[in-house]
């Protein structure tokens, strides 16, 4: 069963997921479900690591 959802942000934002969506030939909603399904798995990847892995993965995501 699918139920609507409603999200507030920025016009800009807005506009660009509008690109985005259009040019990856998908929906809005398709992109956000997605979008969700891998943070899910990306946090259970996490919580499986090593303390010491995760460190080192945390410290490299600040570096420019």
């Amino acid at each position: 069963m699918k139920t609507n959802l409603t999200l507030r942000m920025n016009p800009s934002v807005i506009a660009k997921v509008r690109q985005i969506s259009k040019r990856r030939n998908t929906s809005i909603s398709a992109m956000f479900s997605n979008f969700i399904i891998l943070l899910e798995d990306e946090t259970s990847l996490e919580q499986e690591m090593p303390p010491i892995t995760r460190r080192v993965l945390e410290m490299g995501l600040k570096l420019p």
